[in-house]
């Protein structure tokens, strides 16, 4: 599958987000299976460029039973901004690794799939003032929605 997002934040900042990726899937047995997914998310804030980041991400997940999924996943991705810093140890351009391991989980009943996990990051940037470790959590839920759209509200904090 494939994944273009357009955001925009409403209010006083003027921020476009723009976001796609593309993931390819492949069954290893019947409960278990391999991803990778490659992408690029590209923001400007008031019309001018603030940040590229490009990512790639293997997964492995099971389906633990016909309600629960377990994946686990690492990612790299490659940041560069787009303005200019005083000095050297405010670059924030650089690599960061996240590892995390995700439940998806069917809702009883309904058509929502939930997700909850546990997320560890890693950034090492060109300047030390951003090079910094954090872990995190991600929780969610995803409905199916008219035309072959799912609807989807995320937290995610690290």
């Amino acid at each position: 599958p494939a994944y273009i997002m357009v955001a925009r934040n409403p209010g006083s900042i003027n921020r476009t987000v723009v976001y796609w990726y593309m993931k390819y899937s492949r069954l290893l047995t019947d409960r278990t299976w391999v991803s990778l997914l490659v992408g690029d998310q590209y923001s400007n804030i008031g019309g001018n460029s603030f940040r590229n980041r490009i990512n790639i991400q293997p997964s492995i997940s099971r389906r633990l039973a016909d309600w629960l999924t377990a994946e686990l996943s690492y990612e790299y991705a490659y940041s560069e901004y787009y303005f200019p810093t005083t000095t050297s140890a405010l670059d924030r351009d650089g690599d960061s690794h996240t590892l995390s391991m995700l439940f998806y989980f069917k809702v009883p009943n309904t058509d929502l799939l939930g997700r909850i996990g546990y997320i560890r990051r890693w950034v090492q940037a060109q300047g030390s003032d951003f090079d910094y470790g954090s872990d995190g959590f991600i929780i969610g839920l995803m409905h199916p929605l008219p035309w072959g759209m799912t609807g989807e509200i995320t937290y995610a904090r690290l």
